[in-house]
């Protein structure tokens, strides 16, 4: 059986970090934090990715395992009481939504290959 290594930290663990904490302002990231967000990238495992004896998911999932990981993040430093741009109550879910960039990128250049008349 082959496991391949990999720098599950950079990949998986920072960018939801950092961007849990700008959409939280959390005022700093605690030792406790960190460990929900390694629980919470822990969960992110489907069954499949068990079942093949992954310790991360696919790589093809990142998006989905940052989003996961940015609201552990935000929600860690709500019960700490350490977010100052959203309430400690308040559910943190619509506003990573909202502020998450979802890329959409439109054609620059007609398609040459692109059946039709040219414009």
């Amino acid at each position: 059986k082959k496991l391949t290594p990999s720098q599950c930290n950079n990949m998986f663990i920072f960018p939801g970090l950092g961007h849990g904490a700008t959409i939280g302002g959390l005022k700093k990231i605690t030792d406790k934090c960190l460990y929900d967000i390694s629980l919470a990238l822990a969960e992110c495992l489907t069954d499949e990715e068990r079942a093949a004896g992954q310790v991360f998911p696919k790589v093809s999932r990142i998006r989905e395992v940052s989003d996961h990981i940015a609201l552990a993040t935000i929600k860690s430093a709500q019960s700490e009481e350490l977010t100052t741009k959203i309430n400690f109550t308040e559910d943190p879910t619509d506003l990573l939504k909202r502020k998450t960039y979802q890329p959409a990128y439109v054609p620059l250049a007609r398609d040459p290959y692109r059946s039709g008349p040219s414009r």
